[in-house]
């Protein structure tokens, strides 16, 4: 049935088209079966050849005889299979109205390059067999070719929309029906004007057809401009509207060339607006996603804190603002950090931190809690950038405050518990991320160190620094489901003007315009040079000191630091 469906097609379109035989051979300057029978292939597939065939055979039989007519449309139907076999190729098998670079891809390769084949093959078969003159040979394929190449332009997509969303196409028509009604009649008046007299009001059809592109979307703008190219190939064929010219063959070139700009036009117009369309949906449901998850891990974890409620609400108020997914991460990262209040509150410790984002954010983390004389602390830095790896910080910061809540201290008990959250939470995620983070518990003057991070700096009151590496200490935070084995701890004694620093490798790793790396090296001279004042104008030192370093050079990761210095006797309130 499809395949009769397409073979009355092409002849039915044939007939009509060979009413306006402008050159010998009964040459064409437009023809439709060639934007039917490659909008037949893209939407049935190949096997529609047949039906190309049988009609333009049938159609074509009457103007040439039986062997040139066979020839010719061998050629014809080669144009179906060739520009469709190309399409597909570049595009694959998506809908290629709704992305503007599968709009040009189908203008240069489904219409261009696609019927250059069949403008040239079959002209040069009507010469071989003395249909045409071969002085008529240039301007022949000129034609031949153009008339293809605007068909395809203006009736394939026609066909395209409207198999793809007749359904919308209709509800859209039903629903603004009396605005369909006025600029249907507007249309067809202006096009009656136009091309039905001397008045040259041409340029007044584009903003109609725009109209239709912005109200009924694709299947709207492809009709109309069907009508107008209709009403305007008939009325240049007559001998009115502007672009008449000397020969006919002349005129209706031109009027090709008009019908298909708009064509291409509204093409491009319709694919703005789809992939618009598109992006409202996924950002709508990137949103809805991202709040189910807020709300799925918070009722999991039964104790979210206050923070994490304050931000669940702001994210619901500013989903339809949010622009892209780097702004959410930064929000996520910058909002969880502890207040300068409660680092003032820690008994015994002095304690400065410093978080800067980089352009594209990662997910850096650290913590300092605070239960009943135990202070812990946390730093973590998790894989890769944006999103995924600040809800990933997210998950963490929650995990290691609800640990801490239930007084959990034993290192690998905590760990593991720890590990085993994020490690489900990942792969229900489907996602790669890990994290190396290291925690460290605080009381009366010893320090536990435990999990796999950046070396620990363990600062003493000259300013020696000694290097702990935490290799030893524990892995990756969910990148494997069990990992209590690999966990261990080390203790340090902090006397009086000790202290201990801790970074993530945005310090380290910082390069300058030349390329060279800040180094740990550095790191450790800076601090030892400057461990005689409080935390706060340590802190600044060496940030002052890795920005002049970095320079005009763009930051590529975050750049965290967490100075903790053991109080001296004199400085403890009593």
């Amino acid at each position: 049935m499809k395949t009769a469906l397409v073979a009355i097609a092409y002849y039915a379109t044939a007939k009509l088209a060979l009413a306006f035989i402008t050159l010998p051979g009964d040459v064409v300057p437009l023809w439709p079966p060639a934007g039917t029978s490659l909008a037949a292939t893209l939407i049935w597939g190949y096997p529609m050849w047949i039906g190309v065939f049988v009609g333009c055979y049938l159609g074509q039989l009457s103007s040439y005889g039986f062997v040139t007519t066979l020839w010719v449309t061998v050629s014809e139907t080669f144009i179906s299979i060739f520009a469709a076999y190309l399409v597909r190729r570049l595009i694959g098998n998506r809908y290629i109205l709704n992305q503007v670079k599968d709009v040009v891809i189908f203008m240069i390769v489904g219409a261009f390059i696609g019927c250059l084949p069949s403008g040239i093959m079959s002209p040069t078969i009507l010469c071989f067999y003395g249909k045409i003159p071969w002085s008529l040979y240039p301007t022949v394929v000129l034609t031949w070719t153009l008339s293809e190449q605007f068909a395809v332009l203006i009736f394939t997509p026609l066909f395209l929309a409207w198999s793809q969303n007749s359904r919308q196409a209709v509800q859209r028509f039903k629903k603004r029906w009396m605005e369909a009604a006025v600029l249907f009649f507007l249309v067809i008046a202006v096009s009656r004007i136009a091309f039905g007299s001397t008045y040259p009001i041409e340029f007044m059809l584009i903003p109609l057809i725009v109209w239709a592109a912005f109200r009924f979307h694709q299947p709207g703008s492809t009709l109309l401009t069907v009508i107008v190219c209709s009403i305007a190939v008939v009325g240049t064929a007559k001998g009115f509207g502007y672009f008449v010219r000397n020969s006919q063959n002349e005129s209706l070139l031109l009027l090709d060339s008009f019908v298909g700009v708009i064509a291409l036009t509204t093409l491009l117009l319709g694919a703005v607006l789809s992939e618009n369309d598109k992006a409202k949906a996924d950002l709508r449901h990137a949103n809805a996603t991202l709040e189910s998850k807020v709300k799925e891990r918070t009722s999991e974890l039964a104790t979210a804190n206050e923070e994490i409620i304050a931000l669940n609400q702001k994210l619901k108020q500013e989903n339809l603002r949010m622009g892209a997914e780097l702004d959410v991460a930064r929000q996520i990262q910058q909002m969880l950090l502890p207040k300068p209040e409660e680092l003032e509150n820690i008994q015994g410790l002095d304690i400065a931190g410093y978080m800067a984002p980089a352009d594209e954010v990662g997910g850096d983390y650290y913590d300092v809690l605070e239960t009943e004389g135990i202070v812990t602390l946390g730093i973590g830095d998790v894989t890769g950038h944006g999103l995924e790896s600040g809800l990933l910080m997210l998950m963490t910061q929650t995990a290691v405050r609800t640990l801490k809540e239930v007084q959990e201290y034993d290192p690998v008990k905590f760990l593991d518990t720890l590990n085993r959250t994020i490690y489900k939470n990942v792969q229900r995620m489907n996602s790669e991320k890990n994290l190396t983070l290291a925690i460290l518990n605080y009381a009366s003057g010893l320090l536990s160190i435990s999990g796999f991070h950046e070396e620990t700096l363990v600062v003493r009151k000259s300013g020696a620094v000694e290097r702990v590496e935490t290799i030893e200490l524990g892995m990756f935070i969910g990148l494997d489901e069990d990992i209590t084995d690999l966990i261990s701890h080390t203790t340090v004694e902090l006397q009086p003007g000790d202290g201990v620093v801790l970074y993530t490798d945005g310090i380290p790793e910082a390069i300058d315009i030349h390329k060279n790396f800040y180094g740990l090296e550095r790191l450790c001279d800076v601090i030892s040079s400057h461990w005689h004042l409080d935390v706060e104008q340590i802190k600044q030192a060496v940030i002052e000191d890795l920005r002049r370093f970095i320079g005009e050079q763009k930051v590529f990761d975050d750049i965290t630091l967490l100075v903790i210095k053991h109080k001296d006797d004199l400085s403890v309130s009593p």
